[in-house]
């Protein structure tokens, strides 16, 4: 270290924690910290500085031009150091302690079928599962990582996609066979559609590959739900036709038990993304299932 110079990074991180969650209370808690600590250490690196870095304000804070601009040197030289720090205790650390998982429920029956998978090659890990379609909440909710459908790109959180995803139309041998043929998207018109509501309570309209760009249908539905994986149960069960993400019902397709329609007119889905906080994404209980979801997703048609 340069002599005299040790005293410039204290702050730093307590800082780059208040401009990434945007709060010095959930700054605190990511911290494992009170609020009145983040604060003082983020006075004290000011006074340092000579400059203000924060703009507080009775909704949160956000930086000043000044603290845009030593944020992302900051952020730059803390990620470095800690991405030296694994490198050289990686060899030695390995998968262990508690994980906590949020996942969303239609991905969810996929990860716990084969859980036995990660917990045969990681038994030490100590597995917290969380089920919802909301967003995770890092530091309040305690998680580690999250997998999610689609999402934006948020600039404190590191995202990995797992899978690229396609819309498949799908419905059962036997309800196919009482009905009129599906030979284009007008088609359904004449169809029990089993359709999907959104978080905000809008219904999901089905999307079409065409010629130049993906198109959306809305489609008069037989049935609504807000859960996707009871679309499939519904379509298996013969009560009509659904529209939901490949991965989910691939086994069905292969073992007969549905039918995709309009295969020409699929479109592309949204990814399916691992996502956690920098920190937690070096951890190796993370990597450890950042590696298995991997491979989990690249043979999800495999028994």
């Amino acid at each position: 270290m340069i002599q005299g110079q040790q005293d410039w990074f204290a702050g730093v991180v307590p800082f780059i924690a208040v401009v990434e969650e945007k709060t010095f209370r959930a700054a605190g808690v990511r911290l494992g910290c009170s609020t009145a600590a983040v604060s003082k250490a983020v006075l004290a690196l000011e006074a340092r500085l000579g400059v203000t870095l924060l703009q507080r304000g009775a909704r949160g804070a956000s930086p000043t031009p000044e603290g845009e601009a030593f944020y992302r040197r900051a952020h730059e030289a803390v990620s470095g150091l800690l991405a030296a720090r694994d490198e050289v205790s990686a060899s030695r650390a390995a998968p262990k302690g508690p994980l906590h998982v949020s996942l969303s429920f239609i991905v969810a029956s996929l990860f716990v079928d084969k859980l036995d998978r990660f917990v045969a090659r990681y038994p030490r890990v100590e597995l917290r599962l969380s089920f919802s379609d909301r967003m995770a909440r890092f530091a309040e909710d305690r998680v580690d990582v999250s997998v999610r459908v689609g999402g934006h790109d948020e600039p404190s959180l590191v995202v990995r996609k797992l899978a690229d995803t396609r819309w498949v139309t799908v419905a059962s041998p036997a309800y196919l066979a009482r009905n009129r043929p599906i030979t284009s998207a007008d088609d359904l018109e004449d169809h029990r559609c089993l359709c999907f509501v959104m978080p905000n309570g809008t219904q999901r309209a089905w999307t079409f590959a065409t010629d130049t760009t993906p198109t959306s249908v809305r489609v008069a539905p037989a049935v609504l739900v807000d859960q996707g994986e009871h679309l499939v149960r519904m379509a298996l069960a013969g009560l009509g036709v659904a529209q939901v993400l490949d991965f989910m019902v691939r086994s069905a397709i292969e073992k007969g038990e549905l039918v995709e329609v309009l295969a020409d007119r699929s479109a592309a889905g949204p990814e399916l993304r691992l996502v956690s906080t920098r920190e937690r994404a070096r951890s190796a209980n993370v990597r450890a299932l950042v590696s298995w979801a991997k491979e989990l997703f690249r043979g999800a048609d495999e028994a």
